[in-house]
């Protein structure tokens, strides 16, 4: 009798012990694709079905094997892609920095510049969201002014949303449904902080819900793996402790969160379940705990936007394109891969009361060029319009500043440059 339960026991036991989810831990591994260039986002229809927008190269990319093998499937010259999603299997949309905004209506085969057709020119879409099946919001833009785009006919009319009395800037945009969702950027000066504006009657009316108060630095991403727990990245002018915003309570609190005491600048952000996450740009940090730890353990370089497909797969956008899944080839040494990026470089002139800021840019880019006090303030702004690619130069007259340590910053299409300099 005795001996009979056990049996009978031990395989409840047994049954439950089958019956529990396994969560397979999986690996980076880089993808081989037609661009050198970065790409600057991803989304994905299903496992298999997959766009890529391919930055300065012009270029958008489609999969159909989970990313094993991309092919071009639009090219437009002199313009950097910036943001790409789809409502479904055919109708999809990639956001350019340079004005135009294109629309496919057959799985990304064909692309058309639908610009034309919102209800005020704007200077381009640096983030895209799905609302429902025919809703399709975009923000902009990174360098300024704030403004959202809504169409609720699957891109064929559109609504125009001035954000300018509530931030100088807009980055990145996210519904978690068809009422309610995110927009991230600046406060409404650059000297306010980050802030994130929350919507929960489908986009009519915009609240801020969370600023950090420190200047000169702006929310870039935002991402929730599950409508619950979102996610957003801090960037900054310069290289502040890197922090992320972080909800529990599906974006109505937030709180900010230090990944670790050394100084590192972020742009993406990405959480496969709200235990396992990354954050990062060059330097990438991993959790595994929910963010009560962080640690680094390799790289993707340029590290810009994560997109969840299932609680096992994700793909990732830098410079290149990564995918985490269960498999076993390990990232590649990050040091083989393309890292384009803008140069800056201070040169003092005569007496040094007088300095030459020699720019290199690699893509007609807008370039804000400004020069920081040593608490970030900026004391003055040289450029803040669009450049052609190639080598400029601007000589500034710093006379009349203070004695001390400044910075110059460069700011593009392609992120940060900075360099100290000093007024004798």
């Amino acid at each position: 009798m005795f001996g009979a339960r056990s049996n009978t026991m031990r395989a409840t036991i047994l049954a439950a012990v089958i019956a529990i989810p396994v969560v397979l831990m999986g690996q980076w591994t880089q993808l081989v694709h037609p661009t050198i260039e970065r790409c600057d986002d991803l989304y994905f229809l299903n496992a298999d079905t997959g766009w890529a927008a391919g930055g300065g190269s012009g270029r958008i990319l489609r999969t159909h094997d989970g990313g094993d093998f991309w092919w071009v499937v639009g090219e437009f010259e002199n313009a950097y892609l910036r943001s790409i999603e789809f409502l479904d299997a055919q109708v999809g949309f990639c956001g350019s920095l340079d004005g135009p905004l294109y629309r496919s209506s057959d799985g990304g085969g064909t692309w058309t510049d639908i610009s034309s057709q919102l209800q005020q020119p704007v200077p381009g879409v640096c983030g895209l969201a799905r609302a429902d099946a025919n809703t399709i919001y975009g923000a902009g833009l990174f360098a300024g002014p704030a403004y959202v785009i809504r169409s609720s006919d699957a891109g064929i009319t559109w609504e125009h949303i001035d954000f300018s009395s509530q931030a100088w800037c807009l980055v990145d945009i996210l519904f978690i449904n068809a009422d309610t969702g995110f927009v991230v950027g600046g406060a409404q000066t650059n000297s306010l902080g980050a802030s994130i504006y929350r919507t929960t009657d489908g986009g009519t009316t915009w609240t801020e819900v969370f600023t950090t108060g420190s200047g000169f630095e702006w929310f870039w991403k935002i991402q929730s793996p599950d409508g619950v727990h979102l996610y957003a990245s801090v960037e900054s002018a310069f290289n502040t402790l890197p922090r992320i915003a972080v909800s529990e309570d599906a974006g109505a609190t937030w709180s900010l969160v230090t990944l670790a005491t050394i100084p590192a600048r972020l742009q993406g952000v990405g959480f496969l379940t709200p235990e396992l996450g990354w954050a990062g740009d060059n330097l990438l940090f991993s959790t595994s705990n929910g963010g009560q730890s962080w640690s680094t353990s390799f790289g993707i370089p340029g590290f810009n936007r994560f997109h969840k497909v299932n609680d096992q797969l994700a793909f990732a956008g830098g410079y290149g394109i990564f995918r985490y899944g269960p498999v076993n080839t390990a990232i590649p040494d990050a040091s083989t891969l393309p890292h384009v990026q803008d140069r800056l470089v201070v040169v003092p002139v005569g007496d040094g009361r007088s300095i030459r800021i020699d720019v290199e840019l690699h893509h007609r880019s807008h370039a804000g060029i400004r020069i920081h006090d040593e608490l970030g303030a900026v004391v003055h702004e040289v450029h803040g319009s669009y450049l052609p690619a190639g080598e400029h130069s601007f000589t500034v007259d710093i006379s009349k500043l203070a004695v001390g340590v400044y910075s110059a910053s460069l700011y593009t299409n392609l992120g940060f440059v900075t360099a100290r300099f000093v007024r004798p």
